[in-house]
């Protein structure tokens, strides 16, 4: 996706930065267009009336980015010389921008209306000026639009915006409107949210109330799943981040989780132990933790995928490998699936299999305490 700018096709409204490829590529861009850019200085510097001029002035906020880091690349010192008068002349006024967004934004943040340049890269620099650097002259509709419209997207990014949020805490609450409206289990982003910001305010407390007691009344329904369910391990992951909720706000259905944690943890149980018999591992009622917490050799969390043999470290997991077909019928062709000669479908389902378990072990080390820090050290 690319839009016309002085006739020059730009690809990317955004600058990466000296470290990213897409970086270089930004530069080559201006290199290229060096010409053309000067001897439209005055096009550059107009107002903005439209939504291609918006484009172009992000552009120019990017390329004065990228003009700070120029003589991080191989350029001629012609060019830069060039490219740095350039920005000289340039008009990086905030106030056309402020007074276009305060009288454009409904249409400015409809994402149907942005059709030539990458909406992700367009919200994210247009997010970043309307709540860090021109917050100060953006009118409240802006933010109030933005807070219903596109709650999830701050939140899943809300330390970009923690600044402005810091001066208007009462206007998180906005980001919660549509809560309720959500299906059970698609309240995650909300849930990071309230964990990681751990706001003990009687509004989060009873969102957290809300998102703690819906969950427990369908993870109840997934206790007594059998061995072959693999709703079992996405089910334990979302367990456990409810449970987290309800210890962090003291709700009261903290005992409800903690009782139901043992059912939970055996029924992930009765499905490793099924899913890992094809690649032999002997793991039973998760004896391997249990080992990690009386050894206390050095190597113990590296054994997890590796054992030693001829004064070296072989990985085990490469008996996968060497798995055998255990009967024709693993073989038949799965819609969606691909397959090669190198890997076919019992090899990968062996692959599945071992990294679920694996995953799995990992988790429990992170949520023990003992082995957490022993695994950090």
């Amino acid at each position: 996706m690319r839009f016309k700018f002085l006739n020059e096709d730009i690809e990317s409204l955004k600058y990466y930065g000296s470290g990213d490829l897409a970086g270089s590529i930004f530069v080559k861009t201006v290199v290229d267009s060096i010409a053309t850019l000067e001897s439209n200085i005055s096009k550059l510097n107009d107002e903005i009336n439209d939504l291609e001029d918006l484009y172009r002035y992000l552009w120019l906020l990017s390329f004065k980015e990228m003009v700070s880091e120029i003589d991080n690349y191989k350029v001629p010192n012609e060019i830069k010389e060039r490219i740095k008068k350039l920005n000289e002349s340039l008009d990086y006024c905030p106030k056309r921008f402020i007074e276009y967004i305060n009288k454009n934004f409904e249409d400015v943040l409809d994402k149907t209306k942005v059709d030539k340049v990458r909406w992700d890269e367009f919200y994210d620099i247009l997010f970043e000026l309307i709540f860090n650097k021109y917050s100060n002259g953006i009118k409240s509709e802006v933010f109030e639009f933005i807070e219903k419209k596109y709650a999830l997207n701050i939140l899943a990014c809300f330390s970009k915006y923690s600044d402005y949020y810091n001066k208007n805490k009462e206007s998180i609450k906005n980001l919660f409107n549509n809560l309720e409206n959500t299906n059970v289990f698609d309240d995650q982003i909300y849930t990071t949210f309230l964990i990681n910001n751990k706001i003990k305010d009687t509004f989060y407390i009873k969102k957290a109330e809300f998102i703690c007691g819906r969950s427990i009344k369908y993870i109840k329904k997934f206790l007594n799943l059998s061995a072959e369910s693999k709703e079992i391990y996405q089910i334990q992951n979302l367990f456990l981040e409810y449970r987290t909720l309800a210890i962090i706000y003291n709700l009261k259905c903290t005992n409800e989780y903690n009782e139901y944690k043992n059912a939970i943890d055996e029924a992930m149980n009765r499905y490793l132990i099924k899913q890992v018999q094809p690649i032999n591992l002997n793991i039973k009622n998760f004896e391997i933790i249990s080992k990690l917490k009386e050894t206390k050799e050095k190597w113990k969390f590296l054994q997890l995928t590796h054992f030693f043999k001829n004064e070296k470290f072989v990985n085990n997991l490469d008996k996968i490998f060497n798995e055998k077909p255990k009967s024709s019928s693993t073989e038949f062709n799965r819609i969606g699936v691909a397959k090669s000669e190198k890997y076919p479908y019992f090899k990968q389902d062996a692959m599945s299999s071992n990294l679920l378990l694996n995953i799995h072990i990992i988790n429990i080390i992170f949520i023990d305490r003992e082995l957490s820090k022993e695994f950090a050290n």
